[in-house]
């Protein structure tokens, strides 16, 4: 969460934790309990508390949008460019792909590309003599209207995994269900 949660947390009826990778152990964030996440008892201000990770699922292609394995990355020369929250997290992901970053760049979130920018960025890669250029899919949606590069340029697919699926899954449906039946 970006905001304090006690405001957020009073309006919501679950929690999906995102921010810890599985494996990663980033100690205890201030105002929460150490919780089972999914787990019926789980809880954070009593709510229910599931685990929210990111997966990459495809690399796909700037120039025609055709999708490949992500694990296309292994072993390939890149330089990668993000404008979201936790850029370091975007660049791990791509190195546990097996990339080779030959340069990476760091916008500030939500960042407007421009021409110039795109310049910036495909200069850095023909310096570093990356073969492809990857970014989010957040941030490749605001190139569209720019110009591609001349290095190939691909947008790493992202999907959020949830833990355990089953009980989120019954939860909104239970709450879809509840809501429907007010209207």
């Amino acid at each position: 969460m970006r905001e304090p949660p006690t405001q957020a947390l009073k309006r919501a009826d679950l929690l999906v934790r995102t921010g810890e990778e599985k494996g990663e152990n980033h100690g205890e964030d201030p105002g929460y309990r150490k919780n089972d996440p999914g787990s019926e008892t789980a809880s954070v201000y009593s709510l229910p508390v599931f685990r929210g990770t990111h997966e990459p699922r495809g690399l796909i292609s700037r120039h025609g949008g055709q999708e490949r394995d992500p694990r296309y990355l292994k072993g390939k020369r890149i330089c990668a460019f993000a404008g979201i929250g936790a850029p370091e997290r975007f660049r791990r992901t791509l190195e546990s792909l097996g990339a080779e970053m030959a340069a990476f760049l760091s916008f500030p979130d939500h960042h407007r590309y421009s021409s110039f920018d795109l310049g910036v960025i495909e200069q850095a890669a023909k310096s570093a003599q990356a073969e492809m250029i990857v970014t989010t899919e957040k941030d490749e949606i605001k190139l569209r209207s720019l110009d591609s590069p001349a290095v190939p340029c691909f947008s790493l697919r992202i999907e959020m995994n949830i833990d355990p699926r089953e009980d989120f899954e019954r939860m909104i449906l239970g709450m879809l269900r509840k809501n429907q039946a007010k209207v």
